[in-house]
């Protein structure tokens, strides 16, 4: 029977705790390590912090539009895109005038004929001039611009006809037509010309003394503007939005969790990737949005967001400005890491550094068609790749979405 020395125990003992504590602390360690997930939450376009050079014929466009101001030569991809905005409501506006005059005018087509005579009160009530002030608007406007054409029946043949509502000049001379317990103000007083004050004194003096074939004229002349104007806004935007379209950055939202025990630092750059055939599985690099940290709540639970836009300037500035600065030293605003804790998530917005260009179309085309998929891999500080699930991204919901919702419903019911 083999024996040990007492020497021989105690130094097996000792390594056996020795080794024993080191498979402990590299299992605790193993344990405690940080544990990344990351989810994409949200795509979309964003302008870069340049100024855009905007080209001759989008700003001839504004020139000829009384619908809204003129574009100066270097405008901000916000302030434009914001102008796409306003022509699309102005449109949407438009169209709605448009159907209801439509109808007036189907309604009392008679009075195009020669002759129709007088219009009562009760008729002039119905009229679109004392019912909706865009279209008043439009008259007014088009009338001062010389865009419609006279009235056929003269001032002085107006006047022959009885006062059906009175059209009254006040003591700052301006005109007032009134309709019950409402008006409209005429802006005979803010002509520019004998023309123009006579355009306008016949389009009140119409509606005050009832004369149906002016009036009919008049509304029919300004629904042909409403038209034309609603057409050339819809060129106006098409041709804008075929401008900044390439000038876009690529914009995403990521949620950055950290469940495991030790903190994870990561840095400001990584890539999207696509994947779909038409986009050949095309790679964009990108940066993490540049801004500050906020953080909220009181437990071990904390949710940290990483503030700014791609391309958000540090400054303030009004739109129109031609030339923008860069402050040549650091500015300490800028970070080239960003920080999860241990038992926390970070929401991070990340921009593509160049414009899209040609590859925007492509994009914006998969999006519509809801069969955009995409990927976004990040750096860590130790140059380690990690890479977030496949998802995708759709203008509407997809045909799969709506499947499996309506199977969601069917369980729901027969629970």
């Amino acid at each position: 029977m083999q024996t040990y020395s007492i020497e021989a125990i105690l130094i097996s003992v000792f390594l056996t705790f020795i080794f024993s504590g080191l498979l402990g602390a590299l299992f605790k360690d193993w344990l405690d390590r940080a544990r990344p997930s990351l989810f994409l939450t949200s795509f979309t376009f964003r302008g870069g912090e340049d100024l855009l050079q905007v080209p001759d014929a989008i700003i001839n466009k504004t020139h000829k539009s009384a619908w809204m101001s003129k574009l100066r030569r270097y405008e901000s991809y916000a302030s434009l895109k914001l102008r796409a905005q306003e022509a699309k409501r102005i449109v949407s506006r438009l169209k709605l005038s448009r159907e209801a005059v439509d109808e007036w005018l189907s309604k009392y087509k008679s009075w195009e004929q020669k002759n129709p005579g007088v219009a009562s009160f009760d008729e002039l009530g119905q009229c679109p001039f004392f019912n909706d002030d865009f279209f008043v608007g439009c008259l007014f406007v088009a009338a001062r611009r010389a865009e419609i054409n006279v009235g056929p029946v003269p001032i002085p043949e107006l006047e022959k006809l009885p006062v059906v509502t009175e059209l009254v000049q006040k003591s700052d001379g301006e005109y007032w037509l009134y309709m019950a317990d409402r008006y409209v103000s005429v802006p005979i007083h803010k002509a520019h010309s004998e023309i123009e004050k006579n355009a306008l004194k016949t389009i009140g003096g119409s509606f005050s003394r009832g004369s149906k074939v002016n009036i009919y004229h008049y509304i029919k002349e300004a629904r042909q503007k409403m038209s034309d104007d609603a057409a050339r806004l819809n060129e106006f935007i098409e041709e804008l939005e075929l401008f900044l379209l390439p000038e876009s950055f690529l914009s995403v939202k990521a949620n950055v969790v950290n469940s495991g025990a030790k903190p994870l630092i990561f840095r400001h750059v990584g890539k999207i990737t696509f994947h779909n055939e038409e986009l050949n599985d095309a790679s964009i690099q990108l940066r993490v949005s540049d801004g500050s940290t906020h953080r909220s709540g009181t437990s071990s639970e904390q949710t940290i967001i990483v503030g700014g836009r791609p391309g958000e300037k540090q400054r303030d500035r009004s739109d129109g400005d031609e030339v923008r600065v860069q402050d040549p030293f650091p500015t300490g605003k800028n970070s080239s890491y960003f920080f999860v804790p241990p038992k926390s998530n970070v929401y991070i917005e990340l921009g593509s550094v160049a414009p899209l260009r040609k590859a925007a179309k492509r994009v914006l085309s998969m999006y519509d068609a809801s069969v955009l998929r995409c990927s976004v891999d990040l750096l860590t500080i130790e140059d380690k790749s990690f890479k977030a699930s496949k998802v995708l991204f759709g203008k509407e919901i997809t045909q799969r979405d709506a499947e499996l919702l309506k199977l969601a419903k069917s369980g729901e019911n027969e629970g």
